[in-house]
Formats: C-alpha cells, sequence, structure tokens
C-alpha cells in the first residue's frame, strides 16, 4: 500500500535538518553527543540496518526523554520495526502480509499519536496504523480507519496517498461503487495519480467485477510496467468479450513472464478456456491436454479433461471424445466450476459408465457420450447413456434432455412402447422444461407411426397449445392437421383452419403451407370445393417455393375438376409441371580535450586533421582510457577518406593494443564490415568468426554471426550460409540479428536447387527451438506461408492446423486464420474453411481482407447448396463493404441464392435493384434472364416477358440469343393464355431466321399448332409444308406431311 516512501523521505529530511542546523557556534559536547545518536541512527537506517538503528534511536530516547524530537524519534522506532519485518517478510515468495500481523507494531505508531496528534507525524503513524489494519484482513476496520483519516486529516501530505487506500479496501471487500467515488475523489485531488499503475490496476478491476470488460481492457492496456495480476485480469476481460484469442496471448504471456505467480495454474487453464471459447477445438484440445500433464492434481483437471472430450466431439472424433469423457466419470468429486468458465462454446470402446465417484462434469460427459452415440446412429449404446445420465442425475438442467434423447433412440430402434413410457415420465417429472413441446410432439409422431391417429392429434395439439406460433408450435400444428386428414376428422380440420386464419397472420414458416394445404384438404374431402380452391391457392400465393405448392397445384386442379370446370382444371394441370425451379563516448579532464578536438574535426568532416589529433592523441596519450577510441576513430577517418587497407589496418593495431577495450570490439565489427562491403568475404568470414570465438556470448556475437552467414550467402555458398543461418537462430532466438536470418532461411526456399535443404533447416530449427518459441513459431508460419504460395495448400493447411498453441505474435493471428481458410478452400474442404473464415471476420474485423473472406464463405455455402445462408453472407457483404471489389458480384450472388433456395420475392428485389444500378455488370451476368426465369417460375408470366422485352432489345436480331428469346417469349405468351402474342413472336422467328435454322422449325411447329387450333388451316398447311422443306429430322417432315394430308382431306 502506497505512502511508505513519502513518510520515510519527510523523516529524514527533518532529521538532517535537525543535526546540520544546530547554529554556528561550536556545540556543548553533550549537545554533541545526542547528535552523533541521531546521526548514526539515521545512517543506519539510510543502509537498511534497522535492528541497529532502533537501538539507537531507543538510546537517545531513553537519554533525551523530554527532547523536541521526541515524536520524530518515537515515528522512526516504528518504521525500524516496520521495515525489520519486512525484511522478514521478502524471503518468502510474493506479498507476505504477516508483516502487519504483530499488534506491537500498532502499539508504536500509536505512541506517536499520543504525544501530539495533530503533527505532520501523527499523520504518518496514523497512516500506519491503518495500513496494519489493511495488512491483517480487517477490511471493515481498515474501511472505518481511512474514513476517519480523511475526515480529520483532510489537510494532510497523505491525503492522497489515504484515498488510494481506501478505494483498495472497498475494492478487497467487493464494494465497487463506493470504491469508484473514492477514486472519482482522488481524482480530482490530484489528477496525476491517474497515470499510476496501482490506480489503473485498481479501474481495470474494478470495470472487471462490474462486467464492463471494453474498459477493464483500456484500464489494464494502459499500464506502464507489466504484472501477473495485470495479465490475468486483462486475459479474463478478453474472455469476458469473446475475444479467445488475445486472451489466449494474455494468459500465455502471464506464463512466461510469471511462472510461479499465483495466476499461473488458473492463466494454464485459461489459455486453454479461451481456444474452447473461439471454438478453436485442436488449439483447445492440445493446451487442455498440457494442463493436465502439467497439473495432474489440480481441482480444474476434470473440466479440462471434459473439454478435450468436448472438442473431440466438436471434430466428430467421437471415439477419442468417450475415451477423454471416461476420464471425467473416473474422477473425484470437484466442487468447484470456475467463475466465468463455459460448459459448451454455444451455451446460452464402451465406457463402463462407473458413477460411484463421479465429479460435477460426469453428468455432462455422460450427455456427450450419449451425443457422440447418437451421431454414429448407434441408438441402442446412445439410450444406455441417456438413461444413466438421466437416473443418476435427476436433478441436473440437462437430465430432462437425456429423457427425451432416450426416447428419441428407443423410437428409432421401433421400441414405441418404451419410449412411449418414457416420455410420459418426462412430462410428469419435469413439466416446466422448455423440452416439452419436442416430447409432445415426439410423443405424437410414435404414435402416428402406430396409426393412433386420434392420439397423435391430441399429442400434436399440446405441443401447439404450449408453443404456437414458434417452429416448434407451426411444426406441431401442420402434423395435428395431418393426424386429424388421417382420421377422416375433416370437421377438425374446417375448424383449425378458422382459428389458424382468424388469430394468426400469415408467416413465412414452410410448416405453415402444410397447414393451410390440409385444411383444403379437409374442405375436398368435405365436398366444399370452392373453399378447398380457395386454400390451395393460399398456399401458393404465401408460399410458392414450398413442397406443399406441388400439392397445392394438384388440389386446385382436382377442386376445379369436381366443380365441372374442366378447362380451368386442364391449365392448372398445365401449370404443375412448370412450379419446380433452383497481419558514448566519456571525456576525462584537461587531457581529454585533444580528443574532443579530433571529434569536432570528424564531425566538421575535416577528416585528415582529425586523422591527425586522433593519432597524436593516442600516441601521447597512450594509457588514457580514451586511447583506444581514438585510434578507432583514425580508423573512421581512413575509411571516410577512402583508404580502406590503412583502416583495416589501423582498427587491427587497436584490437591488438587494446584488446580488452570496448572500441577494440567495434573495431573488429568495423575492419570485418569494411571487407564485407568491399565483397572480401573470405576475410570478413575469418575476422567475423574471430570476434565470435572471442566472446560467443558477447553483445556483438549475433551480429558477426549474421555476416558470416550473409558472406557465405553473398558469394553463393549457400550450403554454408544455411549451416549459419541455423546456428545464429538457434543460439539467438530472441535477437533482431535471427529475425533477420529467418528471412535469409526464406529467401534460399526459393532457389530451386535449395529449396528442399531450406525447407529442412526451417523444420530442423523450428523442432530445436519449440512452438513456445515466438521465433519458432513464426518459422512454423514461415513454412506453411510458403506451401501457401507454392500452391501446396494441403501441406499448407496441415502445417497451420498443428500450430494451435504455437506463441504466435499478435500481428500474425490473422495471417494464420487467412492462409488456413483460404488453403481449406483451396482443398475443397469447404465446411472448414466457411467456419476459419468467419472466425478471422470475428476476430479481425478491420482486417483489409474481411470483405474477401465474406465472399470466399458465400462462395463455400453456394457449393455446399446452402443456399439460403449464402443469400445472407451476399447481403451482408454488400452492407458490411459497399465500396469493394466484391460488392456488386455479391448483389448479383446474394440474388441467384435466393432464386436457388426458393425465396423469390427477396430474389427478385435484388435481381431488380441490381440490373437498375448496374446495367453494364448485369448485361456481363444475364440478370434479366435469371429474374425473367425466376418469374415463369412463379408464373409472373408477364414480368417474365417485360423482362425478356427489355433483354431483347440490347441484342442484334442475327445474333443466337435473339431466337433463344424471341422463342422463350412465345412460350410464356402461351403459358399466359395469350395465343395471338405467341402467335405472332413465332412468326418473327419464321420471317427472321434463314432456313434450316432449329429455332425457326421449333416455332414453325408451334405455330402450325396453333394455327390449327384457331381454324386457320390454310397458314398451318403452309407453316407445314415449309417444315417439310427445312426440317433436319426426318419425324418431323413427316409428322409435318401427315398434318397437311389431315387438314386436307378434313378441308375439302
Amino acid at each position: 500500500m502506497g505512502g511508505t516512501s513519502i513518510i520515510l523521505k519527510g523523516l529524514l529530511f527533518i532529521f538532517t535538518l535537525a543535526i546540520s542546523g544546530s547554529g554556528l557556534a561550536a556545540e556543548e559536547p553533550a549537545q554533541s553527543q545526542k547528535t552523533d545518536l541521531l546521526k548514526t541512527a539515521n545512517e543506519l537506517f539510510e543502509r537498511g540496518e534497522f535492528s541497529g538503528a532502533r537501538t539507537y534511536y531507543e538510546r537517545y530516547l531513553k537519554d533525551n526523554p523530554k527532547d523536541a524530537r521526541v515524536q520524530a524519534v518515537e515515528m522512526m522506532i516504528a518504521e525500524c520495526a516496520l521495515e525489520s519485518a519486512r525484511l522478514l517478510g521478502s524471503a518468502a515468495p510474493g506479498e507476505d502480509r504477516t508483516v502487519y500481523l504483530d499488534n506491537r507494531l500498532a502499539l508504536l505508531y500509536s505512541r506517536v499519536l499520543q504525544i501530539n496528534p495533530d503533527t505532520y507525524l501523527a499523520d504518518g503513524a496514523q497512516f500506519r496504523i491503518n495500513e496494519i489494519f489493511y495488512g491483517m484482513g480487517a477490511w471493515i476496520e481498515s474501511s472505518k480507519a481511512w474514513d476517519k483519516f480523511l475526515d480529520h486529516r483532510d489537510a494532510s501530505y497523505l491525503k492522497g496517498e489515504a484515498l488510494k487506500a481506501q478505494s483498495q479496501t472497498l475494492a478487497a471487500q467487493g464494494r465497487w461503487e463506493e470504491a469508484g467515488r473514492v477514486l472519482e475523489e482522488l481524482s480530482r485531488y490530484n489528477p496525476a495519480y491517474d497515470e499510476m499503475d496501482d490506480v489503473r490496476y485498481l479501474h481495470g478491476v474494478m470495470s472487471f467485477y462490474r462486467k464492463d470488460y471494453e474498459p477493464a481492457v483500456s484500464y489494464l492496456q494502459k499500464m506502464s510496467s507489466t504484472t501477473a495480476a495485470g495479465l490475468y485480469y486483462l486475459g479474463k476481460s478478453y474472455l469476458a468479450l469473446g475475444r479467445g484469442i488475445f486472451g489466449a496471448q494474455k494468459f500465455h504471456e502471464l506464463i512466461r513472464q510469471f511462472p510461479g505467480a499465483s495466476f499461473a495454474t488458473e492463466a494454464e487453464f485459461l489459455t486453454a478456456e479461451s481456444n474452447f471459447a473461439a471454438q478453436d477445438y485442436p488449439a483447445a484440445i492440445k493446451s487442455f491436454s498440457h494442463f493436465v500433464q502439467t497439473y495432474p492434481t489440480s481441482a480444474l483437471r476434470w473440466a479440462a479433461h471434459y473439454k478435450i472430450g468436448y472438442s473431440q466431439f466438436a471434430q466428430d472424433n467421437f471415439i477419442a471424445a468417450r475415451e477423454s469423457l471416461q476420464t471425467v466419470l473416473g474422477g473425484t468429486s470437484a466442487k468447484d466450476n470456475p467463475g466465468g468458465m463455459i460448459l459448451h462454446p454455444d451455451q446460452s470402446s464402451d465406457p463402463a459408465l462407473n458413477l460411484s465417484n463421479a465429479n460435477d462434469f460426469a453428468p455432462w460427459a455422460l450427455y456427450l457420450i450419449g451425443e457422440s452415440y447418437l451421431k454414429e446412429k448407434r441408438y441402442r449404446e446412445a439410450s444406455f447413456v441417456y438413461g444413466k445420465m438421466a437416473n443418476a442425475f435427476v436433478r441436473h438442467p440437462f437430465a430432462a434432455n437425456a429423457m427425451y434423447k432416450l426416447s428419441w433412440c428407443l423410437a428409432q430402434d421401433e421400441d414405441y412402447a418404451a419410449s412411449q413410457t418414457n416420455l410420459r415420465q418426462l412430462l410428469a417429472l419435469y413439466p416446466a422444461s422448455p423440452i416439452l413441446p419436442y416430447a409432445h410432439l415426439l410423443l405424437g409422431n410414435i404414435l402416428n407411426r402406430q396409426g393412433k391417429f386420434d392420439e397423435a392429434a391430441r399429442a400434436y395439439q399440446r405441443s401447439v397449445d404450449i408453443s404456437f406460433p414458434k417452429e416448434i408450435g407451426e411444426a406441431a400444428a401442420a402434423l395435428t392437421q395431418r393426424a386429424n386428414y388421417q382420421s377422416h376428422n375433416y370437421g377438425a380440420l374446417i375448424s383449425g383452419y378458422h382459428l389458424v386464419i382468424n388469430n394468426f397472420a400469415p408467416t413465412a414458416n414452410l410448416w405453415r403451407a402444410w397447414t393451410y394445404l390440409y385444411i383444403a384438404e379437409g374442405y375436398f374431402q368435405s365436398g366444399h370445393y370452392g373453399e378447398a380452391k380457395e386454400t390451395y391457392q393460399s398456399v401458393l400465393r404465401l408460399y410458392p417455393a414450398s413442397d406443399a405448392a406441388i400439392y397445392a397445384q394438384d388440389g386446385i386442379a382436382w377442386s376445379l375438376f369436381k366443380m365441372g370446370r374442366f378447362a380451368e382444371a386442364l391449365k392448372e394441370r398445365e401449370r404443375l409441371a412448370h412450379l419446380r425451379g433452383n497481419p558514448t563516448i566519456a571525456a576525462e579532464l584537461l587531457s581529454a580535450n585533444d580528443y574532443e578536438i579530433g571529434n569536432a574535426l570528424f564531425n566538421m568532416k575535416k577528416y585528415n586533421q582529425a586523422l591527425e589529433q586522433f593519432e597524436r592523441f593516442s600516441q601521447d596519450y597512450s594509457t588514457h582510457p580514451m586511447a583506444a577510441e581514438a585510434l578507432y576513430r583514425a580508423g573512421l577517418c581512413y575509411a571516410q577518406l577512402g583508404y580502406h587497407g590503412q583502416s583495416i589496418d589501423t582498427w587491427q593495431k587497436l584490437r591488438r593494443n587494446f584488446s580488452n577495450s570496448k572500441a577494440a570490439g567495434n573495431a573488429g565489427l568495423k575492419a570485418a564490415d569494411t571487407y564485407f562491403r568491399a565483397a572480401k568475404y573470405d576475410n570478413a568470414i575469418a575476422l567475423y568468426q574471430e570476434i565470435v570465438n572471442q566472446a560467443p556470448k558477447g553483445n556483438d556475437a549475433a551480429g558477426a554471426r549474421i555476416r558470416i552467414a550473409q558472406s557465405y550467402y553473398n558469394s553463393q555458398r549457400y550450403g554454408e550460409s544455411l549451416e549459419a543461418f541455423q546456428t545464429l537462430i538457434v543460439n539467438y532466438p530472441d535477437s533482431k540479428e535471427a529475425r533477420e536470418a529467418l528471412e535469409f532461411l526464406t529467401a534460399l526456399m526459393d532457389k530451386p536447387e535449395m529449396k528442399h535443404p531450406a525447407y529442412d533447416r526451417l523444420h530442423s530449427v523450428a523442432a530445436i527451438l519449440g512452438e513456445k518459441s515466438p521465433l519458432g513459431a513464426e518459422i512454423k508460419f514461415r513454412i506453411a506461408q510458403s506451401y501457401f504460395d507454392g500452391g501446396d495448400y494441403a501441406n499448407a493447411a496441415g502445417d497451420l492446423e498443428n500450430m494451435a498453441g504455437a506463441y504466435l505474435s499478435e500481428s500474425r493471428l490473422p495471417d494464420k486464420e487467412y492462409y488456413l481458410a483460404e488453403s481449406y478452400y483451396q482443398i475443397s474442404k469447404l465446411k472448414e474453411a466457411a467456419g476459419v473464415f468467419e472466425r478471422l471476420i470475428k476476430n479481425f474485423p478491420d482486417d483489409p481482407r474481411a470483405a474477401f473472406a465474406l465472399f470466399r464463405i458465400g462462395n463455400s455455402y453456394f457449393k455446399l447448396e446452402r443456399f439460403l445462408e449464402c443469400g445472407v453472407v451476399f447481403e451482408r457483404l454488400m452492407r458490411d463493404f459497399p465500396k469493394s471489389d466484391y460488392a456488386v458480384s455479391s448483389h448479383f450472388n446474394a440474388a441467384l441464392c435466393y432464386k436457388k433456395a426458393k425465396q423469390g420475392a427477396t430474389a427478385e428485389n435484388l435481381f431488380a435493384s441490381y440490373i437498375n444500378r448496374y446495367p453494364a455488370k448485369a448485361k456481363e451476368t444475364n440478370a434479366r434472364q435469371e429474374l425473367a426465369d425466376l418469374f415463369q417460375e412463379e408464373k409472373k408470366y408477364r414480368d417474365a416477358l417485360a423482362q425478356l422485352e427489355a433483354l431483347r432489345n440490347d441484342v442484334p436480331a442475327n445474333d443466337q440469343r435473339f431466337a433463344e428469346i424471341t422463342f422463350q417469349m412465345a412460350s410464356l405468351n402461351l403459358l399466359d393464355g395469350n395465343d395471338p402474342a405467341a402467335v405472332k413472336e413465332y412468326e418473327k422467328l419464321l420471317s427472321g431466321l434463314p432456313a434450316k435454322n432449329s429455332w425457326r422449325t421449333n416455332a414453325a411447329i408451334k405455330l402450325g399448332d396453333l394455327y390449327e387450333k384457331s381454324d386457320q388451316w390454310q397458314a398451318a398447311v403452309k407453316v407445314y409444308e415449309e417444315i417439310i422443306r427445312d426440317a433436319a429430322k426426318s419425324d418431323w417432315v413427316k409428322a409435318a406431311t401427315a398434318r397437311i394430308e389431315y387438314l386436307k382431306s378434313a378441308h375439302k
């Protein structure tokens, strides 16, 4: 706690005045003895000999009980006692509060107060007493003491320290709001406190516990010094914000810098937890496994084992998951579930399942084992595990879910009786469970499979009653109507229609389409064909893309037929076929003047004069500390004058005569550098190697080694350069030269003859350094990047996957995510690619590749035929990155995806806005054709015709596309019942296309049929004659001939 240095400096200053300011007259012997006692005591105190100092202070006090300095001496006695106690406490690691536990310390400071409570010394004594309360953990007493101090000593020089101490005391009690108000008062009293690390830390911790995580991160990041506690709370804040990658980085840093800190164990766990929360399951498995190996008896080990199992489950590695979860089942009880720990990232060999020693994670482990069997469709094993979980943990929040899954598995095995019995037990035991709507629905399905339609309808209706119009309720409503239909309960079907229509507006939920369809069936079966037709038409109008629409179209035709409207029924039947679609120097007195003259000349670039001065200085003052430096600079002068041979000779002379000087090291490097720049690489290597041999761990060793390696490289001795670069990196991994060496090794991979040796060296270096080394992690990344750049995406993905848990720099994290995602994409692991691209966007939203990542996600979903999600992604790209290179393409892609997802209205709007906004692009992408096809699928024939007309206007009449579009327009007019318009379009093709053209022939066939329908038999004959003359297929000729014969005979 603060205040210590302020109190001591004040006391020692007062004593210095008291000893030295006794006046001009000579001191009396007695007075001199008193002064000597205090002087000796103060000197001992300043040297840290507190017991000796206390003896002298007590002797002074005994000899001078009425001296004016008695209060100050008492204060120093108490300070000696406190500092002695602190020395004893510092033998133990961490902050030792036992120094405060002796009440005798408080009594010593109380004696200071008793002498005079209104002095600045009394302020210091009271401050110390309050600190003692705090150190003893007596938070309430300490808080009251600080309040009293601030009330009665408002003008004290220790007010700021007292305010800070009060806020710390309140925070220790969890009284965050009060602590915050005290800190605000401290800031008003002296704003400089806001820049202190302990105040920033306190702000950060308070924000964390108030769940204000963004301010917590801001305060903790501003701390100028790194502490274990600061890293701990910073990591936890990142974790609470869902930024697991950054949390893991901070926990890694805590473990690396403070391995013995009290936070280290939990930080190790939270590192893994961060990976788990980020759904980076390979990293989670690796880090949790490392945790349980490192801390095999930790109370957190069962949580770690569980999460290993969950991560393996999430990767579909079910066998490994069950082995990990079995470890949880065999564990002893762990009472604590650490605060903020999550069991699932999205939370909102057969095991023996021995539950005798089950810990708190056992029910979750059991449930997940059941889920793994369910994923494998091993329903019997899943049933057994779900049953164990539900029976052993009746009050567990997932017990009802386990019973539901048990029933579902039993039903899959067609054990309907057991499934039904279990479901009724579930409904009785857990009447408020969110799983109930699903349980009722499952019960209905079981009854339905058994042909018990009335009972099934009642079970479905119970699900409807508690969940409609949610998704499950919509499904249950449709299944209720199906069961009523199956049981021929048409009255219930019709009454259900009125209930839905009168109480619930239409929704986009496709289950509603089935509800309407079964209601229409009820009308039909009851003979109410008009009402049936209207209800079928509602399905087509509201849900044209649903599977139910096909049946509705059929129902319309049937209804019309039953009403005797046969022509209309026929048209509906014809339409039915068209409904479907798709990253120094020191100077020394007067003798140094000569040296400085040389220095001045040198800086004036008068190198000849400077050279004379430096050489004269080294001769005249050969034993001077600056003699070596003078020779060094003489060499620099030669170099500046272009006399490189003389500069090297001068530096070598310096190294012989002053071998132990700092200048000798610099001279050696300069001489070697001169050889290097002159491309005399053998000389350079020899001299650099000499420097390394003289001091292999010296400051210049890494610099010398990089030049050795570069010399080999520049002289094209690539094999030797590989060895030299590797030696440098392995021996000096934290140096800037190691980073430079890595760049050269990476460059060597680009040389065909060195590619494989360079790869081997990099792999070897990475293995030696290990992934916990930042440089080792960077090397592994470079290897993967090289694979990527060379198009070897499979190896790139494999290496990047294996980097889970590596200490990669924060600046590299987005690059790693990008390369991994793009590698997945290139090797068609599209689901994984989309997931990693999404993770890149979530964790690095400002990354310049975010728009591209979204584009890749959309393309992945498209290839996976997840068209609805694909459309959502491309719309998101349009919205979030409207100026990106991908925005225009995404506009079209979104429309296309929604079209394939049967989201007609959305697709229409997007196609229309795309055509209006980007007319040139619309022509390139044939957007109007896509929109016309969509309108045709939706039977909006006139809208389709309008689009095709606009499209045809931009196509030359002699272009093949002109014929295609015209033919499609004719077909659309037919579908729309506009035969005359169709005739005109077909006639355009006959008049505008050359003989033998297939489009012309097809148009003639259609036109002949239309002429016949309109009793224009002579026109039909003429067209058929053209078919006989131009047709490429003999069948067409025969058919046309037959029609001519028929028409002529019929009109004789």
